[in-house]
């Protein structure tokens, strides 16, 4: 039985729909999660019906933003009422925070009390130029950065902008733009191509394009927008794995301490290869390359998932325990250790990235299946 047919199972049982045989086969069925007779704990997950209100409130604004804003279908959704009372059932807490359709990842820096040694994430970067000369673009004011023969560049609001397209004489001028852990940015180069750069990623780029294509090298992870020009396609190069375009909307997660790169289409088509071969993907398809044996494989996917954490969400769904705390890692900068027998875990749910870190790591210890102990910056994760 999968979970989504264990979900329409338990609401029949609640509404007193089902058959005998139903009720046997509820009966047997357990999962990783140890679903069923799982005690209500009042004082960390607080007043059982008040509680169970909320969220079942939550999931069901959640519904309603989904049947307006059809850019936000997230499957699971549409089974958020019996859901709701599933999580009472198991303990799992899901957050449920949208925000409108079509806002874009403009990255707004979340007031956080002054104490506070972990922080969200925020608008920060670095860029190195052609000759060498690292700027801090958190500590530098809006305005014209630097200019150069054919172009000049833009700092607005966490915001970076390239001007001028002509190519400069001899060798194309490369410029690198990169994240720290806690920090992301958004770029629009040369041609019109925005990108928006996760945290712990770089992005590396030719000032302004020449010749036959516009070539860029990524580390770590990026949502594009890319402007059409079929003259000269769009290559991003990314740890063996080359993304070819023309005109399109996809997400690359290609960090070095993940063993598969992911690329996600939106909008258009793209050709995702490396040596052994190549594949074609359409929107709401995922290429992914496994690392250890170099194997390209297509996936179903809901693109609109793989950019949640450019419109400021964690989304996690069905998401493995430890691919969940890489992604805290690298947005609250804290360092990740494990301490215990953890075995297989998965979640889902989503929460604003701008939350306090103790809010995120409350919402997963409200499953019962994993604890945490925070000293400083060091995140012990615990069964």
């Amino acid at each position: 039985m999968t979970r989504e047919e264990y979900v329409i199972l338990h609401q029949k049982y609640l509404d007193g729909t089902c058959t005998p045989q139903e009720k046997k086969l509820l009966e047997e069925y357990q999962d990783q999660f140890e679903l069923l007779d799982l005690p209500w704990d009042s004082e960390t997950m607080g007043p059982q019906e008040p509680t169970k209100a909320a969220i079942f409130n939550r999931l069901q604004e959640a519904v309603g933003l989904q049947e307006t804003e059809k850019r936000r279908n997230y499957p699971f959704l549409r089974m958020a009422a019996a859901i709701a009372l599933l999580l009472v059932s198991v303990g799992v807490y899901y957050l449920f925070r949208t925000q409108p359709a079509g806002q874009m990842a403009e990255v707004k820096n979340a007031p956080v009390p002054a104490t506070a040694e972990v922080q969200p994430g925020r608008n920060k970067a670095y860029l190195t130029l052609a000759d060498g000369t690292v700027i801090d673009l958190e500590a530098t004011a809006n305005g014209d950065l630097s200019q150069h023969s054919g172009f000049k560049i833009i700092k607005l609001d966490g915001q970076l902008s390239y001007l001028g397209q002509e190519p400069t004489a001899g060798q194309a001028q490369f410029n690198t733009l990169s994240t720290p852990h806690g920090g992301q940015y958004q770029i629009t180069l040369a041609d019109g191509t925005k990108v928006w750069l996760n945290a712990a990623s770089s992005l590396r780029f030719p000032a302004a394009f020449a010749g036959k294509e516009r070539m860029v090298e990524l580390t770590g992870e990026a949502y594009f927008e890319v402007a059409k020009n079929k003259a000269m396609p769009f290559k991003v190069k990314s740890r063996g794995m080359e993304v070819e375009v023309l005109g399109t909307h996809f997400n690359l997660m290609a960090y070095e301490d993940e063993t598969q790169l992911r690329t996600t289409l939106l909008e258009g088509a793209v050709k995702v290869s490396n040596s052994a071969g190549a594949v074609t993907i359409e929107p709401n398809q995922e290429a992914v390359l496994h690392t250890s044996s170099g194997s390209l494989k297509v996936n179903p996917v809901d693109a609109q998932e793989s950019i949640a954490w450019k419109n400021g969400q964690f989304l996690f769904h069905d998401e493995d325990l430890r691919s969940v705390m890489r992604k805290i890692a690298r947005w609250y900068d804290v360092e990740v250790v494990y301490e215990g027998e953890l075995g297989h875990k998965s979640f889902t749910g989503t929460v604003s990235r701008f939350e306090d870190i103790t809010d995120v790591l409350n919402m997963l210890e409200l499953t019962e299946t994993v604890h945490f102990k925070q000293k400083g910056r060091r995140l012990t994760v615990m069964p």
